[in-house]
Parts: structure tokens; C-alpha cells; sequence
């Protein structure tokens, strides 16, 4: 449907250039589908286009009335992911709203900060943010075209707050002050400090030598990574490190950090196992929180673990934590009844974990064909079996067992679509 049309003597609807409004003209009620060209967001909508009537639109160009007041422009840039097929955002230089044209995107001035509010969510891969922004939140880079973005000398603080993140990559102009990166991360301007990975990052990530921390919500949503290796140079894991990286299979820490804190693991629903170095002295138990996957954690002698949440749950069905017999471990895992067994006994897991692009592939021969699809649906059902490296790579959803769903994602890339389950 390319537009819509509405006789004059129709009570409750009008339209307007073809798109269907309430009787008062004041509240879009459908946008036709198919419609394409400009949409111009006046001061006289009631709406703030929260709502699903533009998700399909082909709108490529947004134009905000010069005379919409601040509070009505905030809503409508909350909303635009409702408009997915923007090119071009169009703003007078004289409008009331307190925000800015600059370059292709939209900044707003907020005590003394100028943000970035809003950009074109289609027609490039890479972003060049204006320089004069200060902060910028990645988790406006939701299901856009968006892979990449340059980050000016003037941005100060930095922050990923969605998930599902579009971002693999950021570079950093040499003359900023307070960040620098390397390979598409963010780093501190000295580079000790690891401050974010961008969330569309992939597979898996080794931390550079010579960085000694990982900073508080560092590798934040970052939902496809599947496993992370630390140097023995990081000596500090900050709170929340791995929050909610839920295709996040293992992490191979660093020999030299001392406590691992609260909410670390937190939402990593594909964690498998943690096995904590002998260095570490204390340790908190919410660290593991909403980690259902979990099978086992290492808890070497002498660490204090440390009850900070009695109220924090793993998720896990099958955990066992190895410790020694009279530790802190034993007795907090007693009291969760969580199994526990003697320290002497664990032993690491063995097997390979896949980058991102080796998923489904499971014959292992760097493409994923209709073959693999059908070997993970006989699989499923038991007509197949595999070891634990093929097992792997054919639980495309992880999800801890094989099923029709990972056979259906298989044939899906095997034909040039994207894993369903990066929407």
C-alpha cells in the first residue's frame, strides 16, 4: 500500500499526502508501508511516534519543523527506530528545539555536554561523529547500517547502554584526550585500561599485553563474542565486565588479578565453566549471577568467597564448585545447595570454542552448506553424533542441546540470510 485516501464526510479519519490521520489531524494513525520520500514531524502531532505504524515505512528522509518545542523532539528521536530506512535528517538552523545540525547527525547541548542525539540509521556502514560531540552512547546503534565509527578528539565519556548493538569497530582520532583504541576497541588514552568493546564485535577477543584493567560495563551486551583471554598483565576486573555477553562460552583470566566482583559474569547464559586463578584472594558470588549454563567453577585455596548477595542466583542446574573441603566456598555452596567437589579433582574443559563464523559449519569446511543443516537435524534426533567441538559449532543458539531450531539456522546462512538470532 502506497497510500491511502478518505472521503471528507468520514467521521473519525482524514488523510494527508496519502497517509491516514485522525479526524483532527493531530495523531498519525498509519503510515502506508510502501509510501516512500519525506515526513515532515510538525509542532500540531499529539504523537510522539512511539508506536509500531512506521516500522515498515519507507521514509528516507525526516524533516523536523523548525517550530517543534524541546520536549517533543526528545520523543520523537527516542522513537527512531521507527524510522529504519532514514538517509537524511533535515533540521532548520532557527528551529526551538535546543538541538543542532552538525555534519549528518543531531547533537543537543546538556550542562555544559553536547550529546550525540541522533544520525541517519541507513546508507552507510561507518559513521565520522562531528567534532564539538562530547558523549556518545552506542546503544543508539540498534539495527542500523551502521559497523563502524570514528570517534573526534572531543568525546569525553563513552557508554554502550542496548544491546543488540550494530558497532564492530571504533578508531579514535590521535588528539583525544581521554581515549585512544586498538583493532576497533576503546581504550584509556595510556592504554591500560580497556574502557569498550563495541557490542557487534565477533568470535573470539584477546586482550593486548601491557593492559592492566578491564573497566566497569567494559565488554557490556557484547552478544557475540564467544570467548575472551586475558593477559597476566590485567591485574583489575572492574564490576559488571561481562554483562549480559550471553554467547560468551569462556574466558580465560588473567593469573595476576586478585578479585573477581560482583555482577563480572552476569547474564552470560552460554558460560560453561570458570576456572579461577590461584592468585585470586577474594571472590563474590554474585560474580556468577543468571549463568544457567554453568557446569563448574574453580575455586582455588585460600580464596574468601565472598557471600555479597543472598539473594543472587546462577540459574545453573548442574554446577559443581571445586574447593577445599573447610573453605568459604564449601560452605557458602552448602547453603545454596550447590554441589561441590575437592579442588584436586577439577580438570579444565577441553574443548575448541568456535569463532562466530565457524557456527553451524560442522563438517569444518569453512562454509555452511545445506549438508550441515541436515547433519545438525540428524543430530537433534539422534540419528548422528558428535563430539564436543562439532557440538559447538552446531548449537547456533546456545542453548545446551541440538535441535531443528539450529538446523533451521544453518539453512538460513546456507542461503545468504543472517542468524535469526542476531535480531
Amino acid at each position: 500500500m502506497e497510500k491511502i485516501t478518505v472521503s471528507s464526510e468520514n467521521e473519525n479519519y482524514a488523510s494527508v499526502n496519502g497517509v491516514l490521520f485522525n479526524k483532527q489531524k493531530d495523531c498519525v494513525e498509519y503510515y502506508p508501508a510502501a509510501k516512500d520520500g519525506s515526513f515532515t514531524w510538525t509542532k500540531d502531532l499529539k504523537d510522539d511516534l512511539g508506536n509500531s505504524h512506521f516500522n515498515t515505512s519507507l521514509v528516507t528522509r525526516l524533516i523536523i519543523d523548525k517550530d517543534l518545542p524541546p520536549e517533543k523532539f526528545e520523543k520523537t528521536f527516542s522513537a527512531l527506530d521507527h524510522f529504519p530506512n532514514v538517509k537524511e535528517i533535515v533540521i532548520d538552523d532557527n528551529n526551538k528545539t535546543g538541538l543542532k545540525k552538525m555534519g549528518n547527525c543531531i547533537a543537543k547541548e546538556y550542562n555544559g555536554e553536547t550529546y550525540l542525539w541522533a544520525f541517519p540509521p541507513k546508507g552507510s556502514d561507518k559513521l565520522n561523529i562531528p567534532h564539538g560531540i562530547t558523549r556518545v552512547d552506542l546503544g543508539m546503534f540498534r539495527w542500523t547500517d551502521v559497523k563502524k565509527i570514528a570517534l573526534p578528539d572531543t568525546v569525553d565519556y563513552l557508554e554502550q547502554t542496548q544491546q543488540d548493538v550494530s558497532i564492530e569497530s571504533i578508531s579514535v582520532d590521535l588528539n583525544n584526550k581521554a581515549y585512544s583504541s586498538i583493532n576497533g576497541v576503546v581504550f584509556s588514552k595510556d592504554k591500560k585500561k580497556l574502557v569498550l568493546c563495541p557490542g557487534g564485535r565477533a568470535g573470539k577477543y584477546t586482550v593486548p599485553a601491557g593492559v592492566e584493567e578491564l573497566g566497569e560495563l567494559s565488554f557490556r551486551t557484547c552478544g557475540r563474542l564467544t570467548e575472551v583471554t586475558m593477559p597476566p598483565s590485567v591485574v583489575r576486573v572492574d564490576e559488571d565486565c561481562f554483562f549480559c555477553c550471553k554467547r560468551l562460552l569462556r574466558v580465560n583470566l588473567s593469573p595476576n588479578i586478585k578479585i573477581l566482583p560482583g555482577n563480572c559474569f552476569y547474564g552470560c547464559k552460554s558460560l560453561r565453566s570458570v576456572e579461577i586463578p590461584d592468585g585470586v584472594a577474594q571472590v563474590y558470588d554474585s560474580a556468577f549471577s543468571d549463568c544457567p549454563m554453568l557446569t563448574k567453577i574453580r575455586v582455588p585455596a585460600g580464596a574468601d568467597y565472598h557471600n555479597n548477595n543472598p539473594y543472587f542466583q546462577t540459574g545453573a542446574s548442574d554446577l559443581t564448585i571445586y574447593c577445599e573441603p573447610n573453605s568459604s566456598a564449601a560452605a557458602l555452596a552448602k547453603s545454596k545447595d550447590i554441589n561441590t567437589a575437592d579442588l584436586s579433582e577439577y580438570k579444565p574443559d577441553t574443548f575448541v570454542v568456535p569463532d562466530f563464523a565457524e557456527l553451524a559449519d560442522v563438517d569444518n569446511d569453512g562454509y555452511v552448506s545445506s549438508s550441515d543443516s541436515l547433519s545438525i537435524l540428524r543430530s537433534s534426533v539422534g540419528l548422528e553424533s558428535y563430539d564436543e567441538n562439532r557440538f559447538f559449532r552446531a548449537d547456533v543458539d546456545f542453548d545446551g542441546s541440538l535441535s531443528a531450531n539450529d538446523a533451521l539456522e544453518a539453512l538460513r546462512v546456507s542461503i545468504g540470510l543472517p542468524y535469526s538470532i542476531d535480531n
